[in-house]
């Protein structure tokens, strides 16, 4: 049988020594599970260490996506943004995320420096796994797909340098038009980033919603809009 295998993914900028990285390592390590150690956006790990920065003892530097396949789960280490730079890859391969929050903005995080101890009960399977909702996205012009990309947080629709005319749509029905200087579409978990600074409403983060924040509009009753999705 097979070692069950957990990635660290540890954002050098604010885990630089790997400090804390190494002691959630060290408790999965004893407790059975194998441990792989991604650092964020490495494409090469020679990039690393002709940098000066080389594996600790006992560790290999590795890529998440090259790890996925094989992992039960992904913890990172870092802020809301290495959960967000996490949650791409880990998606397409139907790998949870736990993240530990090492920087300023800690919304998404489930835990703080102070509680690695409770990676035991994660150790021993004691956890629950929390669907959250994303954005699937396509840039269409002239009936033709530009682009596609998909959003944990939010995605935003805004000029450049200039006011623009939007007009929201929701179930092929007009939900709004304003002009202003864009607007965010934001999930559950993106409500407290962008939209929320924008002025949005906070929704719980395990709820089926989209939520769109004009920015800037230049309308005297600007609003959010919260939808629905269906089942």
């Amino acid at each position: 049988m097979s070692q069950r295998k957990i990635i660290l993914f540890t954002n050098i900028d604010t885990d630089s020594d790997f400090k804390k990285t190494l002691q959630v390592g060290e408790i999965l390590n004893i407790n059975g599970w194998q441990t792989v150690l991604c650092p964020i956006s490495i494409e090469d790990s020679q990039e690393l260490c002709l940098a000066g920065l080389s594996p600790p003892p006992g560790y290999e530097f590795s890529r998440l996506e090259h790890e996925l396949d094989t992992a039960e789960m992904v913890i990172t280490f870092g802020g809301d943004g290495t959960i967000l730079r996490a949650a791409r890859a880990a998606s397409e391969a139907g790998v949870p995320i736990l993240g530990i929050n090492l920087g300023g903005k800690g919304f998404i995080a489930e835990l703080e420096a102070d509680d690695i101890g409770l990676l035991k009960s994660v150790a021993d399977g004691e956890y629950n796994i929390e669907t959250r909702i994303m954005i699937d996205v396509e840039l269409i012009r002239e009936g033709e797909i530009i682009t596609r990309d998909y959003a944990l947080n939010d995605v935003v629709v805004k000029g450049d340098n200039k006011v623009i005319d939007i007009t929201i749509f929701g179930d092929n029905q007009k939900i709004t038009r304003f002009s202003g200087d864009g607007t965010v579409i934001a999930t559950p978990t993106g409500s407290t980033a962008y939209s929320m600074s924008a002025g949005g409403p906070i929704v719980d983060p395990a709820a089926k919603n989209i939520i769109i924040t004009p920015i800037c509009a230049h309308v005297l009753e600007a609003r959010s809009f919260v939808l629905m999705l269906g089942e």
